[in-house]
């Protein structure tokens, strides 16, 4: 109905939608919008995020989830990961100064490529999402007066796999996949 009504946003469908998501989720409101980076970027808004803050971010993360703090003049504050490849909250915890106003916290594989190519001759596609860190990024490296050295971080991009996993995904189509990736491993069936 909507498609051949030719109002894909802010039409009475997508009106509708959101009265039914915002019921459903118990909110007075609800807003749909065409990105995470522009929902977050209103989130970050709402939440008073501006010129001159600082939100300390790892720096091995998806790029939308500190691009918004560009667009709204706030600084990323990049900090490394620890030894199990997460925020190294120590570092996070030196990081914060009196600018800060925020912290967003966030399949390692050291056979990545071997594992690659074994999915690969079973008909399994896989990714390599962010090879270069965002503290790295051309995007980004322009507006600091230095680039920090992020050696985890660094390391950890040359190790990390990127699966065909997902929420739509039917059952036997993911049970495929994580039978692939035992068999590379040498285990048994994960069902």
């Amino acid at each position: 109905m909507w498609l051949r009504s030719g109002q894909y946003i802010l039409g009475k469908e997508c009106q509708a939608f959101e009265a039914e998501l915002a019921a459903h989720t118990g909110t007075k409101e609800c807003v749909l919008g065409s990105s995470w980076t522009l929902i977050v970027c209103l989130l970050h808004q709402l939440q008073g995020v501006g010129p001159g803050d600082e939100i300390i971010v790892p720096s091995h993360t998806a790029f939308p989830t500190m691009e918004p703090l560009l667009h709204l003049g706030a600084r990323p504050v990049f900090v490394d990961v620890d030894d199990a490849y997460v925020m190294d909250l120590d570092q996070a915890e030196s990081a914060i100064m009196p600018r800060t106003v925020g912290i967003i916290p966030v399949v390692r594989c050291e056979r990545r490529d071997d594992l690659q190519k074994f999915l690969k001759e079973r008909n399994i596609e896989t990714g390599i999402h962010y090879p270069k860190p965002n503290h790295l990024q051309p995007a980004v490296t322009g507006l600091f007066p230095f680039v920090p050295r992020l050696p985890r971080t660094e390391q950890i991009v040359k190790e990390i796999l990127s699966l065909p996993i997902h929420g739509e995904m039917a059952l036997d189509a993911a049970d495929r996949v994580c039978d692939a990736i035992t068999e590379f491993y040498g285990k048994t069936s994960c069902r």
